[in-house]
């Protein structure tokens, strides 16, 4: 009588049960995070330009044919209008402290934080958002816009 054992099922259930709670949920949740951190970068991108594109909205057309541009706000105004909007998007999720937003508002021929030379009117910003999902998690977001315009 040739007899083979092949082991017990309770192992194996408990040996799956064990590499699905401590692998692949850990593993699942990881990923999870990292596409909710970067859904909510993309949109703290899009809010960032929405801020800027109303900003030079508030600007003549007819300046614009003359390649014209004025910026009638203070750039700290400027500042705390991105700061209240940021905070609109989600407050359970994403939290961006005033002094961790940096703006620039930068005439011809100077160089943006990224090594980006521009010879236009340019406005950047660095900015570092706290995102509180499944844990926290500190995101650098950096955006700059030229406008071909001088100033």
């Amino acid at each position: 009588m040739n007899l083979k054992k092949k082991g017990n099922a309770s192992f194996q259930v408990i040996l799956f049960v064990s590499l699905l709670i401590y692998i692949f949920i850990p593993l699942f949740m990881a990923l999870v995070q990292n596409g909710i951190a970067i859904h909510q970068k993309d949109r703290i991108e899009q809010t960032i330009e929405m801020s800027l594109i109303a900003l030079i909205a508030e600007n003549e057309t007819t300046d614009f044919s003359k390649k014209n541009l004025t910026i009638n706000k203070d750039p700290d105004d400027l500042k705390m209008d991105l700061f209240y909007r940021l905070n609109e998007i989600n407050p359970q999720m994403l939290k961006v402290d005033l002094e961790d937003i940096f703006l620039v508002l930068v005439s011809n021929k100077a160089t943006c934080s990224c090594g980006f030379e521009n010879s236009h009117f340019m406005i950047y910003t660095d900015i570092l958002a706290k995102i509180n999902f499944l844990g926290s998690k500190n995101v650098l977001i950096h955006k700059h816009m030229e406008f071909p315009i001088s100033n």
